[in-house]
């Protein structure tokens, strides 16, 4: 690893008492109300899990309601005082994806290629993907 990359990997650790700046900001309060939003997401998710496991029957009883008259959309459905809705039954069907080891392999026996220039190819062929957005994580000490 040379010299650079291993700045990269360091982290820059400064204490929160050392930084004024942060105060000014307001940094603290910021992050009890980060704190006090991520302690009531995790109350709700577990209230969300519970909802879907009773939804996905549900769910499931509507797919072969609609499977068992031939359709795969259902229209007029009363659910309130005057309103109505729409059901849709949406299919998926089976897709295929590239397997990068069997892709190797079969252009080693096609091309008769070696390993070497099939690694040459596949580095050129590759796009870059942009990194993803910064995100906080915030842990107890």
């Amino acid at each position: 690893m040379s010299k650079s990359e291993k700045e990269k990997a360091e982290k820059v650790v400064k204490a929160f008492d050392s930084e004024p700046l942060l105060d000014d900001l307001a940094f603290r309060d910021l992050l009890l109300k980060y704190r006090r939003l991520d302690k009531k997401q995790k109350e709700h998710e577990s209230d969300i899990k519970d909802l879907k496991e009773q939804k996905t029957p549900v769910g499931a009883e509507i797919q072969e309601a609609i499977k068992a008259i031939n359709a795969d959309i259902v229209t007029g459905v009363p659910v309130a005082r005057g309103e109505t809705a729409r059901v849709t039954l949406v299919k998926f069907e089976a897709s295929e994806s590239l397997n990068e080891d069997k892709l190797r392999e079969n252009l080693m026996k096609i091309a008769k290629l070696d390993i070497v220039l099939i690694e040459k190819i596949w580095k050129a062929s590759l796009d870059k993907i942009p990194a993803k957005a910064s995100y906080i994580k915030v842990t107890a000490e």
